[in-house]
């Protein structure tokens, strides 16, 4: 008996060694689980909003472990997955909550409006989307059925849009403007300027017969121009409470407009000198 343990003492000596080795590697796998989360984690934290391309980069893990955190990150609550990536949750409540607000203001106009504008579209054009209440129902009103593509530096797009399996969306990207939940500055203007678009429909604050379309955000101005510039025909699409109205910065001349989209609740006198200018408007009847 002694000698036949003796023997088999080997392969129990092996056996045990196989187990402590796996053992280690699991703990070494938790670990490093553990390590992707955190540090995924407090990327998002400090940037407010990545990429999944630049987490895998930076971070240097691979994009499917960056998606696993970021659902796990998104149960808890921490941050909200977008189709670019992810954002920081309290970025995302306070532009969420403010632009909530917007959606329920002359809704029935706006939603008038985005009905009309999606039946400018036709199969296998390229859109420019601004971003904005009106904009938003537009992207929710676009077709599955017509291979588009949308051009778009707003989150809120991204998301309408998300779900379409018709529509393939790029977002030149560029900083974060986590008030208006949109990329903006010098990087997000360059690579929007190299885009041609057939159509754009861009919003705004107001308008103004004198100086043209009104902005509140400075950031906004340049980039609702070059919508307008580099598309074969650029829609204004806009409810009747923003016409007649000045606000703090001038964005596109009137003469630069190519028409306006908005409802019969506007004034038709002003509607009519809009005309007299030489810009082609619109009126849905409601």
């Amino acid at each position: 008996m002694k000698a036949a343990e003796r023997e088999e003492s080997p392969e129990k000596e092996k056996s045990t060694t196989k187990d402590e080795s796996m053992m280690k590697e699991n703990d070494r796998d938790r670990a490093s689980t553990r390590t992707a989360y955190e540090d995924v984690y407090r990327y998002i934290e400090v940037a407010g909003f990545a990429s999944l391309e630049e987490l895998s980069r930076n971070l240097q893990i691979s994009e499917m472990t960056v998606r696993r955190q970021l659902s796990r990150l998104e149960k808890e609550g921490t941050v909200v997955r977008i189709r670019a990536g992810a954002v920081r949750t309290t970025q995302a409540q306070g532009a969420d909550q403010a632009f909530s607000q917007k959606l329920s203001q002359n809704k029935e106009e706006k939603k008038a409006i985005a009905k009309y504008a999606a039946t400018l579209v036709d199969y296998g054009q390229t859109l420019f989307i601004d971003t904005g209440s009106t904009c938003y129902y537009l992207a929710k009103r676009l077709p599955t059925d017509k291979q588009l593509t949308v051009i778009t530096h707003s989150l809120i797009i991204v998301n309408a849009l998300r779900d379409n399996p018709g529509v393939r969306v790029i977002c030149p990207g560029g900083e974060l403007d986590s008030a208006l939940n949109i990329f903006a500055g010098p990087h997000t203007e360059r690579l929007l300027n190299s885009f041609n678009a057939d159509l754009a429909f861009v919003a705004t604050d107001g308008l103004d017969l004198e100086r043209g379309t009104q902005e509140n955000s400075l950031v906004q101005t340049p980039i609702k121009a070059t919508m307008n510039k580099n598309a074969r025909t650029s829609y204004l699409v806009t409810d009747s409470s923003k016409l007649n109205y000045r606000s703090y910065f001038t964005g596109t001349p009137l003469k630069d407009l190519h028409h306006i989209v908005t409802t019969s609740r506007a004034e038709p006198e002003y509607l009519e000198a809009l005309r007299n200018a030489g810009v082609e408007v619109t009126a849905i009847p409601l």
